[in-house]
């Protein structure tokens, strides 16, 4: 099929099913310059849900990587109140949770061609960063942070848009307050550029032996969601993971704070106002005496898609980012040689 072709068969299905159209997904870099990093405002607010209908919830213990399911009743909303990049959101009731729980987003892939495995994946790249973000508390940082872990929503009386097989939507709990951007998967900072999402990336970075970084940091004051996730050979991790190049982006972009500095990360661009500037620790320097790498479980299914053992390397030099991101062009351009 034709790109045309192709874009008004999606548009079809999706106004079959849904009474609206929702577009292909969009494979170019998002423009940022400019952006506030505040979210723009939903195409809607009020809810206008469908009657209840069943449908398998399938859920994932990100402390030991398994998989349960459930059955539950859902209540889905007739058309998206909002969209981003590679999805569309919608109001969904999960009748399942206690009264005060019901309220849900469900995100819905674009790509009409994309399968049941991208959700699953997307909830085990959400449940990692959770772990990285319960290491990163167990550091005792001025403020904790935590992620909203998904599940997996597979309709049971819907088809897939693709006509094989059953309907499958990511659904989360709804995040109450002002929705802020923090950053994004290629170098984006907001302007406000807060100490404790940054510091975070940076950790993960070292937390994971710098094989992996945790980006495009959003949600609710320091709840996050909808993470990305970068690896160094740019294998796993969905269709936002940029690879080298975005680590490249983060090391280039990111300025080191006063929470950096607590945790013993080596310094990258260290801010002028480091010791002025947003969230300060109530002591110079944590306690322990480094950042340790630590391998985090995977479920087998992401496991055959994530990255393989990298030999040690580079550790940025102390003080100076573009040493760090001229180390990691030449690990890059090491292992391509191979």
């Amino acid at each position: 099929l034709s790109v045309q072709n192709r874009a008004e068969n999606t548009r079809k299905a999706a106004v079959s099913m849904f009474g609206v159209g929702i577009p292909p997904a969009a494979h170019q870099q998002p423009n940022f310059q400019g952006y506030s990093g505040t979210a723009p405002p939903p195409k809607k607010t009020t809810k206008s849900y469908g009657p209840p209908e069943p449908a398998i919830k399938h859920v994932y213990n990100w402390r030991n990587s398994t998989w349960s399911k459930q059955e539950c009743m859902v209540h889905l909303d007739h058309e998206p109140f909002q969209e981003g990049t590679l999805r569309v959101i919608f109001f969904l009731k999960d009748l399942s949770l206690p009264p005060d729980q019901q309220e849900c987003v469900a995100k819905l892939s674009k790509d009409p061609m994309d399968g049941p495995q991208g959700y699953f994946l997307d909830v085990e790249m959400q449940g990692k960063a959770k772990a990285y973000a319960d290491m990163f508390n167990s550091k005792l940082p001025p403020k904790r942070i935590d992620f909203v872990v998904p599940c997996v929503l597979e309709f049971k009386r819907r088809t897939a848009r693709n006509g094989h097989g059953r309907l499958y939507m990511g659904v989360e709990q709804m995040i109450h307050g002002e929705y802020k951007k923090h950053s994004n998967n290629y170098g984006f900072v907001s302007p406000e550029d807060r100490n404790t999402p940054a510091a975070f990336s940076h950790f993960t970075f070292h937390a994971s032996g710098q094989k992996l970084l945790v980006c495009d940091i959003q949600g609710v004051g320091d709840r996050y969601t909808d993470p990305q996730i970068h690896s160094l050979d740019g294998r796993g991790f969905g269709k936002g993971n940029m690879g080298a190049k975005g680590l490249r982006k983060f090391l280039a972009t990111h300025r080191c704070n006063a929470v950096c500095r607590y945790l013993k990360l080596p310094l990258l661009n260290a801010r002028v106002d480091i010791d002025a500037a947003g969230t300060m620790p109530s002591s110079r320097f944590m306690q322990y005496q480094r950042i340790e790498a630590a391998d985090v479980n995977l479920h087998p299914v992401v496991a055959a898609h994530t990255p393989s053992p990298q030999p040690p390397g580079m550790l940025p030099a102390k003080g100076s980012g573009g040493g760090a991101v001229v180390g990691l062009a030449k690990r890059i351009d090491k292992n391509k040689r191979k």
